[in-house]
């Protein structure tokens, strides 16, 4: 999101068994970038949910 105003913002990280690896993140964000770290042995396709109070995205990653 780009954002104009620090908004509330929810990340989570699920597996595509529907398995939460990072669940309900909280952070003030507006347009910067949050960084969040895997443990080394996570291999493979994962799901990114970013939700505001306004907004619900959903974006896939490939961790190698």
């Amino acid at each position: 999101f780009n954002n104009e105003e620090t908004t509330n913002t929810t990340i989570s990280v699920i597996n595509l068994l529907g398995q939460s690896l990072i669940n309900d993140l909280n952070v003030e964000a507006n347009s910067q970038t949050i960084n969040i770290e895997l443990p080394s042995n996570f291999h493979g396709l994962y799901l990114v949910k970013i939700k505001t109070d306004d907004n619900l995205v959903v974006r896939k990653f490939v961790k190698p």
